[in-house]
């Protein structure tokens, strides 16, 4: 019957634990998490930024697995190159190491009124008072937040003080014993540690019911290392499902997670059983491991592991190339379309942020086109109209995508500065729509006019208007890409011209058409341009007020 009772106090432990965990990270997320995320999409450029950026991020979560998942759906959005998710990916394994450290806190040593002071009810005490008064008293949603991470904290470390004081017997017990014995074999171990860690979906929850064993004095290193090893291989599988359900770039990235671990254990494992059995015995086998020495073994052994795997990054990533080989139609697919990936909604700042980074594309196809378009007024040709016409039909499937996208990301809550930035994309998603409809227009018009005489007339106005959008849509490019200020002089004076040669075409087109200098069919071909005109008049309005305005108010 103790046992039956031992027992569910055991699975008590655990589920505090994982409860506790999962309280914590969530709310962390809340607190941090859009702000980690816009962090690493923006600053992961080099694989040594993106393997301190992704163990800085995930001390921060307490999640490597959120971390590399996070990760896969940028590769997969064409948001990050692979090699700088693999880079993510070993920072992200050395950060998941952080939990055991902050478990092991009451184990360490030091005098007896520190030693009390660290105990895990102290600490989990603090922790709970601070977090419920939080949670309970504060209005604003970010303390409470906090609060949260507070309680999960407190939970998290009741769970583990629970599995410590209901494993206390297996020390007598003669099963755990052999059980325990038979994990110094090293195969025996990595599988104990892989089946358990596959069991609870946690590397950091398996480490710390390691260390809650520990406790006990019955765990040797020759026991706690292969475990270690087996947890971090265990730990991979959430990545790889999560991969695996996603495109190639996706599975790739979740392999890499996978790779990480598994080339860890076989180097440093083979590594350290063939320098041991040469040595004659190292003389640590039998050291009996503590929570601290535990954790210590944890982050070493992770630590080790990048510093071998990190200079072999490009040939990493040669290997998981071929292992989920290229697919001739991923060559195909337009890499526009990527930026808007369903996976990417989970993060809604970097969903509005890839948001606009396509309509800096969209938007120069639009204006590549109208140029085009103009050009066949004193250049007409049959491959130019073509060229249009067909561009016209691409950029229909452009406008659907970032509408459909759009409409998605309007789903749940947002911050009012990104509500008002995707009331303002919406805008010129329209925008976007009634010039590339009035382009498909002019182009039949076009094709339909024998004399263009009377348009030719506007050739010095159109190539000024289009010169001075061309020179805006390159600064608001260089705007978006650099977070810079130090052109908006230069901006403001641009939409001052345009608006200038906008007003006075209208004028001049106004005047052609009451005098009568202009037969209907061109009467109809200058209306249409002013409409395009119109439309790129509309749509620099709102890209100035999502660059301009925010960074002068």
């Amino acid at each position: 019957m103790d046992i039956i009772v031992k027992i569910v106090q055991l699975l008590l432990g655990v589920a505090l634990f994982l409860f506790g965990m999962n309280l914590m990270g969530d709310a962390l997320k809340r607190v941090a998490g859009d702000k980690m995320q816009m962090v690493l999409y923006k600053m992961t450029n080099k694989p040594i930024n993106g393997l301190i950026l992704g163990t800085l991020v995930t001390m921060v979560i307490q999640s490597s697995s959120a971390t590399s998942i996070m990760i896969i759906s940028f590769v997969n959005a064409g948001m990050m190159k692979l090699i700088q998710a693999i880079g993510v990916i070993m920072g992200a394994n050395i950060g998941t190491s952080i939990t055991g450290w902050i478990l092991a806190l009451p184990y360490m040593g030091g005098s007896a009124k520190i030693a009390q002071l660290l105990s895990t009810q102290t600490i989990a005490g603090i922790f709970g008072i601070i977090g419920i008064v939080l949670t309970m008293i504060s209005k604003k949603q970010s303390r409470k937040d906090i609060g949260c991470i507070m309680l999960g904290f407190t939970v998290l470390m009741v769970g583990m003080q629970t599995i410590s004081s209901s494993v206390a017997f297996v020390k007598e017990s003669e099963f755990f014993l052999n059980a325990m014995s038979a994990g110094a074999n090293p195969i025996v171990g990595i599988l104990i540690g892989f089946i358990f860690t596959l069991i609870i979906q946690s590397s950091s929850a398996g480490v710390g019911i390691l260390q809650a064993l520990a406790t006990t004095g019955t765990i040797t290193f020759a026991s706690a290392f292969p475990i270690i090893m087996g947890i971090g291989v265990g730990a991979a599988c959430p990545v790889l499902i999560a991969g695996f359900r996603s495109g190639r770039e996706g599975k790739r990235t979740g392999l890499a997670y996978l790779n990480n671990d598994l080339m860890g254990m076989l180097i440093c494992g083979s590594g350290f059983y063939i320098i041991n059995a040469l040595a004659g015995g190292l003389g640590i086998m039998e050291f009996t491991m503590t929570p601290v020495s535990v954790a210590l073994l944890n982050s070493v052994y992770r630590i080790v592991t990048v510093l071998i795997l990190f200079p072999c990054i490009k040939l990493i990533e040669k290997l998981l190339y071929l292992i989920v080989k290229k697919d001739p139609s991923e060559e195909k697919e337009n890499k526009d379309f990527e930026l808007l990936s369903e996976d990417i909604l989970l993060s809604r700042k970097v969903a509005l942020e890839n948001s606009k980074l396509f309509f800096s594309r969209y938007e120069k196809l639009v204006w590549n086109n109208i140029t085009l378009a103009f050009t066949q007024l004193w250049n007409y040709s049959e491959a130019g109209i073509n060229r249009c016409t067909s561009q016209c039909e691409e950029l229909k499937e452009y406008d659907k995508r970032i509408s459909t996208f759009l409409t998605k990301l309007c789903e749940g809550e947002m911050e009012s500065e990104d509500s008002r930035e995707l009331v303002l994309l919406f805008d010129m998603a329209g925008e976007m729509s009634k010039m590339n409809q009035a382009i498909a227009d002019l182009i039949k018009l076009l094709q339909n006019t024998e004399d263009l005489s009377e348009v030719k007339i506007f050739d010095d106005e159109l190539i000024k208007i289009m010169d001075t959008m061309t020179e805006l849509h390159d600064m608001f490019i260089y705007m978006h890409r650099t977070d810079s200020e130090d052109i908006l002089d230069g901006v403001k004076e641009r939409l001052n011209n345009y608006r200038t040669l906008y007003v006075d075409f209208q004028m001049r087109q106004m005047e052609q058409i009451i005098n009568g200098k202009m037969d209907i069919t061109n009467a109809d071909l200058s209306i249409k341009i002013r409409e395009i005109l119109s439309a790129m008049n509309g749509s620099v309005e709102h890209i100035m007020g999502m660059y301009f305005v925010p960074r002068t108010m």
